[in-house]
């Protein structure tokens, strides 16, 4: 799995938590237990999608707050923190491959790592054909590496976005409100796409950032939506129950759901969904201690 973004002043256990969750649902249904246990372990993906969006999201809108935000100090800190893993991780693959494998099974490893170098492996593998859950799938050793495709994309866009944003938002009042309004209608279009591109190419759904943007933008949501209100008092007292929905919520999917769910579209809203209020009721909880 990828790594998420730095700890930062205000780090919350509870979401390190969720990602051990998530990690834990893939590897399971990585590790062939997916015909009896959690058929639908690939969630755990769409959980990181969640609360990567947040965090960053999150970072971005703090900094952009204070005037302090800087692209490059923004991509260093990214690299910092996913390049060392990763080369170590694709080297390692290679090692094993140049061991084991046969030349053409070899060279099609070779392209993956070349792919996933210029972020670009999530086209990589839709290029290939066969989809996420196809047999041959099994033997690309290099697969999972097409989430973090994905998220080094949104890294690459969302820094410009709101960029954009914070320079209109002498126009359009707060910063906040604002990318929360815009963040929705990007949200509501990138949902769109995934369900219809599920029924129209499946593969293509699956693997490409337009139609899996919405999971990402889903957290930058929750990292622009404002903490008091009404409505945020009243729903905070019962914070408790909401992180016990969001838990099963998880759960329950990953083990309802299996390899022929049509995947994402609507399919993938209710993990969403539950992860972005277990994020939720953690953040309520932490402003009460």
């Amino acid at each position: 799995m990828h790594r998420t973004p730095d700890k930062a002043p205000g780090y919350r256990r509870d979401i390190d938590g969720l990602r051990g969750l998530a990690v834990l649902l893939v590897v399971v249904f990585h590790a062939q237990l997916h015909g009896r246990l959690f058929p639908g372990g690939f969630i755990g993906v769409d959980v990181f999608f969640v609360i990567s969006g947040y965090l960053i999201t999150g970072l971005m809108r703090r900094d952009l707050e204070r005037g302090c935000f800087s692209l490059a100090d923004f991509w260093e800190r990214r690299a910092r923190r996913i390049l060392p893993a990763l080369v170590v991780m694709v080297l390692m693959v290679l090692a094993a491959g140049f061991v084991l494998m046969l030349p053409s099974d070899l060279g099609a490893l070779g392209r993956s790592a070349v792919a996933q170098a210029l972020m670009l492996a999530n086209v990589h593998f839709w290029m290939e054909g066969g989809g996420y859950f196809a047999g041959p799938a099994e033997e690309k050793p290099l697969l999972h590496m097409w989430s973090l495709a994905v998220e080094e994309q949104f890294y690459l866009l969302m820094p410009f976005l709101c960029l954009g944003l914070a320079a209109w938002r002498g126009r359009h009042g707060d910063l906040r409100s604002f990318c929360l309004r815009v963040f929705a209608a990007l949200f509501a279009l990138s949902l769109g796409v995934s369900i219809a591109m599920v029924r129209v190419d499946a593969h293509w759904a699956f693997y490409w950032l337009p139609s899996r943007a919405w999971e990402l933008l889903l957290g930058a949501l929750l990292a622009c939506a404002p903490d008091g209100g009404r409505l945020g008092r009243a729903l905070s007292r019962w914070h408790g129950w909401v992180a016990t929905a969001g838990l099963a919520g998880i759960l329950a999917v990953g083990m309802v759901y299996d390899g022929k769910t049509p995947f994402p579209g609507l399919a993938a809203l209710p993990p969403c969904l539950a992860a972005a209020m277990l994020i939720w009721a953690g953040g309520v909880q932490d402003r009460c201690t």
